[in-house]
């Protein structure tokens, strides 16, 4: 409670509830604000979180409980609420004050897990946002799980790239990159990426003829970035003992 609990505003925000479940590790990923979305998260056996207005329209009363069961034969929503940890709600009465609360929800999926029924940006942004919170291992996780249900997302691919990067991985984040390059041809930010991990490699030769050619193909909008990489690459090149590249680029069978 101290991590999402304003004392100024009696309660908690969504935005606090989100950035919480991003210290856990946690993929906070609001669903579709429909009663169906929600009865899949419950029979994939994932609580959903869920905002109420218990008062009315004009005078509110917000109110988060935790949806965790439906039972068809009674036709009522199980919720934990509060301090109780089994209320039962008529799902007509459970619908009327998640409306008068916008019907948001929200499921906390680990790292690979998947939403039951998911949207690819909603998903992908959520994952991008713990980029700054998770270990590399997390984000590899969630974006094969996003590759493997949309196998032609090039966001999910950058992402895969430049979490394998940050994890060390070099030889994978450049498989990585040269598969998104084989896809999206004129993406300018693999390019500088691409050339950032082969100077990691070793290979400066090739990434100084890989940002050379991002210069090119760009058309202005990532000059400033990709100078500064190409500067990087030349102190690298400077600095280091003469000596023949040793790297070999990955290389694409095509399929």
């Amino acid at each position: 409670m101290p991590l999402v609990y304003l004392p100024e505003k009696k309660g908690s925000l969504q935005i606090e509830l989100v950035a919480a479940s991003r210290r856990y590790q946690r993929i906070p990923y609001v669903i579709r604000p429909d009663l169906n979305s929600l009865l899949a998260e419950l029979q994939a056996g994932r609580p959903v979180l869920v905002l109420q207005n218990l008062g009315f329209t004009l005078f509110p009363v917000w109110h988060y409980a935790v949806v965790i069961g439906y039972s068809a034969e009674r036709d009522e929503m199980i919720l934990r609420s509060g301090v109780t940890r089994r209320e039962t709600l008529s799902a007509h009465r459970f619908l009327d004050t998640w409306k008068r609360a916008g019907r948001w929800a929200m499921v906390l999926l680990r790292p690979g897990d998947f939403p039951a029924v998911p949207d690819q940006l909603p998903y992908l942004k959520a994952v991008a946002a713990l980029e700054q919170s998770a270990p590399a291992e997390s984000l590899i996780a969630a974006y094969r799980a996003a590759l493997d249900h949309w196998p032609e997302s090039s966001i999910a691919l950058f992402g895969l790239a430049v979490s394998q990067h940050a994890k060390g991985d070099l030889m994978a984040a450049e498989l990585s990159y040269r598969r998104l390059l084989y896809a999206e041809p004129d993406l300018i930010a693999a390019y500088n990426n691409l050339a950032e991990v082969l100077a990691d490699r070793g290979c400066y030769k090739e990434a100084k003829s890989m940002i050379q050619h991002a210069m090119q193909k760009d058309s202005g909008d990532l000059q400033q970035a990709l100078l500064q990489t190409d500067r990087e690459i030349e102190r690298r090149i400077t600095n280091r003992p003469a000596q023949p590249s040793p790297c070999q680029p990955v290389r694409i069978q095509d399929e």
